[in-house]
């Protein structure tokens, strides 16, 4: 029987004259049971992923983040 993960992260970083700038994802996924049985190397997987989707929200701007969502 799969397993089902749900994962978020979210993160914020300050901007001039006291703005700031958030990004956040949500992850929800049916896991193998072989994945299962590597909870170290599933965790770390799952880390990068989140961390560079969020890492790669933060560093467009906002003209780049508009191109980006109207892609289908």
């Amino acid at each position: 029987m799969p397993m089902k993960l749900n994962v978020g992260l979210s993160r914020k970083v300050g901007e001039p004259n006291y703005g700031s700038r958030g990004a956040s994802m949500n992850l929800e996924l049916e896991l193998d049971n072989s994945l299962v049985e590597q909870p170290e190397r599933l965790r770390d997987r799952i880390r990068q992923l989140a961390k560079a989707s969020v890492d790669e929200e933060l560093h467009c701007t906002g003209q780049q983040l508009a191109a980006n969502n109207s892609v289908p």
